[in-house]
């Protein structure tokens, strides 16, 4: 009650800069999403500036999101932004059968020779697919979904030797760097002091406390 409490008296003196030091902090899930239904709805016109540790919080809420480690601000971007600077790519994960691990790898790198497999347990398949890679996906996708919805083409179709009816590949599934994965690689990156993006924000930051 007291966060809330804190969070009311912030707004209601119509402030055009606004700090919230984690405002949902120990919220319930309830209150939570309806504090960020608030923020949202009164942040137009207003510079808010929040920390968090959510990363739920900065996917609804960030405009523009900052990583601080170590005492050190790291970068300052947008979400896309900080996923395809900070990024490590693409995760393609693909449900297998018993012995379809060289079927899928097969497929995965013949169409991005760069991709690295992540993990393989059980009937499951990792691989990391750089950013860059993208413009091959549709016909990466195209192999996949032929194998997967026509059990009985044949192996020259898929452009891979194993047996007819047995494609290796039962389903799979794709998706882009989350923030967590961005946290974590910049937070155990080393400081670089020559790095002209943290150098911009350290301008940035300058030019407005001189003002």
């Amino acid at each position: 009650m007291k966060r809330k409490l804190s969070l009311c008296i912030a707004l209601i003196g119509n402030s055009k800069v606004i700090i919230l030091d984690e405002p949902t902090s120990g919220m319930d899930p309830y209150s939570m999403r309806s504090t960020w239904q608030l923020i949202k709805k009164i942040k137009k016109g207003r510079i808010i500036l929040l920390t968090t540790h959510s990363k739920d919080e900065v996917n609804v809420l960030g405009d523009r999101i900052a990583i601080m480690a170590n005492g050190h601000l790291r970068c300052c971007g947008s979400s896309l932004y900080l996923k395809h600077k900070y990024g490590v790519g693409y995760t393609l994960t693909m449900v297998k059968a018993a012995h379809g691990v060289s079927v899928a790898a097969n497929i995965v790198h013949r169409h991005v020779s760069t991709a690295t497999c992540l993990s393989d347990v059980g009937t499951e398949i990792s691989f990391r697919l750089p950013l860059t890679s993208s413009s091959s996906f549709e016909n990466m996708f195209r192999e996949i979904d032929s194998c997967i919805r026509r059990p009985h083409l044949s192996s020259e179709k898929c452009h891979s030797s194993y047996s007819e009816g047995n494609f290796g590949i039962e389903s799979y599934g794709i998706s882009v760097t989350t923030l967590e994965e961005v946290f974590l690689r910049v937070s155990g990156q080393n400081i670089d002091e020559n790095d002209k993006s943290v150098l911009v924000i350290h301008v940035r930051f300058d030019t407005l406390r001189s003002n």
